[in-house]
């Protein structure tokens, strides 16, 4: 039925936490705590069970990165911590239920948009510094470092995404331009150019 319904609540309130899904989890790692500082804490929530369980704690306390479930692992990349916005990048493995790094941002971002299309992560807008970004970055966790990451095409000028998906190798922005409207986006991997859509 198309009915909202409770669940479990979180067990520790946590703000500006990224999350992700992975094998039927809900994962939400770290954020910011109650007394506004950089957390490294890790949540599961299981839609299956309705539960929660906490595991391995990130490896440094980070706010507002941003996480995204890809081919049976975890990746974390970028957000804040206390001394500024920070170019780490994480890979969890739940069947080990370890953290270890991955090949860090090319440059800083936090609250950027991460999406999975034919193999690699696209990462994309996001801020740095207080100030937008437009810019797009593709890893690939198949390549060595540092290769592993790729200048991605970025966003048309003047603009500034809120949301992305991805359907059939398309990713799909929900952005607004400078004049403050509205708009939805679709960037083809093939093609490597962002596109406006009616």
């Amino acid at each position: 039925t198309q009915e909202w319904s409770d669940l479990n609540p979180k067990p520790i309130w946590m703000g500006q936490a990224a999350s992700a899904l992975l094998a039927e989890k809900v994962y939400f790692i770290g954020g910011v705590d109650a007394n506004g500082k950089p957390s490294v804490l890790v949540e599961v929530f299981d839609l299956r069970t309705n539960t929660w369980e906490k595991k391995s704690d990130l490896p440094q306390a980070l706010q507002s990165a941003s996480a995204i479930g890809f081919e049976g692992k975890l990746y974390l990349f970028g957000g804040s911590t206390d001394k500024g916005t920070s170019l780490a990048a994480w890979v969890y493995d739940p069947s080990s239920n370890l953290w270890a790094p991955a090949s860090p941002l090319p440059a800083e971002r936090e609250n950027a948009l991460a999406v999975a299309s034919e193999g690699k992560i696209y990462l994309t807008g996001g801020n740095a510094g207080g100030l937008p970004l437009t810019s797009s970055s593709v890893f690939n966790p198949y390549r060595p470092k540092p290769e592993s990451w790729q200048p991605g095409i970025g966003l048309p000028e003047g603009y500034q995404i809120f949301n992305l998906a991805s359907r059939g190798g398309v990713q799909y922005g929900f952005a607004r331009d400078s004049e403050g409207r509205n708009l939805l986006l679709q960037f083809e991997a093939g093609q490597q150019v962002w596109t406006q859509l009616e």
